[in-house]
C-alpha cells in the first residue's frame, strides 16, 4: 500500500519554493512580460510540481502554490515597465474594461485540469496586470464550483478564463448573454481528441453572427500549417443578472490555449499601452459607451508549434475586430466609427407597433412620436423591397404618420436622415443620389415572444 503524503509539508514547500524562486529572479529580466511572464527555468519547475496533480489528492497542494504564484506576481505588478492603472486616463477603454476589477469586489476564474493547464499563463498575465485586488479562484475543470464563489464573494465582476463550456454548463447557461456577436460552439471537446490536437469543425473554432434571421454565422476557425499554429482569442465585457444582482462579466478565451493566451496578451498589453499610437494615447472609449454596454474584440495569433507542449511562444498577436454596441474601431484610421445594425426588431401589441429594437437593444423612440411612426413605415417599406426605401410611396404614406398631413419625398428624405442623426443609424440606413436604403435585416414579432417565435405581424 501506497504510503500517504504529507500535504501540508508539500503545499509549504511549494508555497517557499515559488516565493523564493520569484523573489530572487527578476520577472523582467530578458524576457518579455507581454510574451513570457516567466522564464524556463521557472516554468520547468512549476510543471514538475503540476504533474503531481495526476495523484487526485494533491490538487489542493498544486492549486494552494498556483495561487501563490499568481499572488506574488501581481504584487510585482506596481513595479512592472507596464502601463500603470494610475495612469490610464478615465476615458480610455481600458479604464471602462477594469475599473471595476480595480476598485470593487471581484474575481477572475479558472479552471484546473488533471495536468498542467497551459491557460494558467493566461491568468498570470491578468495577475501581472490586476495585481491583488481582484480574487484569483481556480477549481478542478469536473468540479466547477464558481456558482458558489460567486454567491459568497458578493463579486462585482468577474472574468472568466477559457471558453464557458470549460466551466460547466452552467456557466454556458447563466454566464453568457444573449447580445453577443461571437460565441462558441455548444459541442464540448471531443472526448477521443489528443491535447494537442485540433478539431476546427466541431470544437476549435469562433462564431460570429452576421445575420439573425435566418441565423448566419461566419467561422473563426484554428488550423495548423507550416509548423505554425494560427489561432482566434475573444475578449468580451458584458453585463448579467446573477442571484438577483447586476454583475460585469468578462470573458478572455481562444479557440484553444493559444487563443486564450493571445486575449489575455492583447487585454494586458495592447489595450493599455500608449506605444502603439502616435498621440500616446491608449484607444478611448466610444463616446456612447455606459456601464450596459457590451464590447467584443477578436484577436488573430499565430505560434510555433516547437516547443508548444507546455507554453506556447506567441509569434504574432492582432487586433482583427473592436466592438462596442454599434461603434466599431477602425483599425487604419484608429478612431470609432459607427457600425452597421444587423436586425431591426418591429414590436407589435395586438395591431399596434410599440416599440423597436436594433439587434435586440431597445431604443429611445417613443411609439407616439411622429419620427417613430416614420421609421416604422419606411422600415416595412424596406423589408418588402429588399431594403429598398422608395421615398416616393413613403411620401404617399405620410397622412398615416404625419398626423393626417401630406408630405412631398424631399420632407420625406429630411425626416429620415434626421432619425439617422439621432438614433446613431451610420451606415446602416443611406440616403444618396442613388435611393434610400436600410442595410438591415427587419423583423416583426408580437410582444412577449422570444426571437425566432411564430407571431410574426
Amino acid at each position: 500500500m501506497t504510503k500517504e503524503p504529507n500535504y501540508q509539508e508539500l503545499q509549504s514547500k511549494a508555497d517557499q519554493f515559488f516565493g523564493e524562486s520569484l523573489a530572487a529572479d527578476e520577472l523582467h529580466g530578458t524576457d518579455s512580460l507581454s510574451h513570457d511572464p516567466l522564464s524556463p527555468a521557472k516554468r520547468a519547475a512549476l510543471l514538475q510540481l503540476a504533474e503531481l496533480a495526476d495523484e487526485p489528492h494533491f490538487r489542493r497542494t498544486v492549486l494552494g502554490a498556483l495561487k501563490t504564484l499568481f499572488a506574488l506576481v501581481g504584487a510585482r505588478s506596481s513595479d512592472s515597465d507596464l502601463q500603470s492603472y494610475d495612469s490610464l486616463p478615465e476615458n480610455s477603454l481600458a479604464y471602462w474594461v477594469w475599473d471595476i476589477f480595480l476598485k470593487y469586489p471581484s474575481a477572475v476564474f479558472a479552471t484546473l485540469v488533471r495536468r498542467f493547464n497551459r491557460d494558467d499563463f493566461a491568468v498570470i498575465h491578468l495577475a501581472q496586470r490586476l495585481g491583488t485586488n481582484p480574487d484569483f479562484e481556480t477549481y478542478p475543470a469536473d468540479q466547477p464550483a464558481w456558482s458558489q464563489r460567486l454567491l459568497k464573494g458578493k463579486y462585482q465582476a468577474i472574468c472568466l478564463v477559457g471558453r464557458p463550456g470549460l466551466h460547466g454548463q452552467d456557466a454556458v447557461d447563466q454566464l453568457v448573454s444573449k447580445q453577443l456577436r461571437f460565441s462558441f460552439p455548444d459541442s464540448d471537446r471531443p472526448e477521443n481528441l489528443s491535447r494537442d490536437d485540433l478539431d476546427p469543425q466541431s470544437y476549435h473554432r469562433i462564431r460570429e453572427l452576421i445575420s439573425s434571421s435566418p441565423p448566419k454565422y461566419k467561422e473563426h476557425c484554428a488550423s495548423e500549417a507550416n509548423g505554425r499554429r494560427y489561432d482566434f482569442g475573444l475578449l468580451q465585457r458584458y453585463p448579467i443578472e446573477f442571484g438577483g444582482r447586476k454583475i460585469v462579466v468578462v470573458l478572455c478565451a481562444g479557440t484553444s490555449s493559444l487563443g486564450t493566451l493571445a486575449a489575455a496578451d492583447w487585454a494586458c498589453s495592447y489595450l493599455w499601452d500608449t506605444v502603439h499610437f502616435e498621440n500616446h494615447q491608449p484607444i478611448p472609449r466610444p463616446q456612447t459607451i455606459t456601464p450596459e454596454s457590451v464590447m467584443e474584440a477578436l484577436i488573430s495569433v499565430t505560434a510555433p508549434l516547437s516547443n508548444s507542449e507546455h507554453a506556447w511562444k506567441l509569434a504574432t498577436v492582432e487586433l482583427q475586430t473592436l466592438i462596442v454596441d454599434h461603434s466599431v474601431w477602425c483599425l487604419e484610421d484608429k478612431e470609432w466609427r459607427l457600425g452597421q445594425i444587423r436586425v431591426i426588431t418591429i414590436v407589435y401589441e395586438g395591431d399596434k407597433p410599440i416599440s423597436v429594437l436594433f439587434d435586440e437593444q431597445p431604443t429611445n423612440q417613443k411609439p407616439n412620436s411622429q419620427n417613430f411612426r416614420l421609421f416604422v413605415t419606411a422600415a416595412l417599406l424596406a423589408l418588402r423591397d429588399d431594403g429598398r426605401i422608395d421615398e416616393h410611396k413613403l411620401a404617399k404614406k405620410s397622412k398615416s404618420w404625419n398626423n393626417g398631413k401630406q408630405l412631398d419625398a424631399k420632407e420625406v428624405r429630411l425626416g429620415l436622415s434626421s432619425i439617422k442623426n439621432r438614433c446613431n443609424l451610420g451606415d446602416t440606413l443611406t440616403i444618396d443620389s442613388t435611393g434610400i436604403r436600410l442595410h438591415a435585416t427587419v423583423v416583426e414579432k408580437k410582444a412577449g415572444l422570444a426571437e425566432g417565435e411564430d407571431g410574426g405581424a
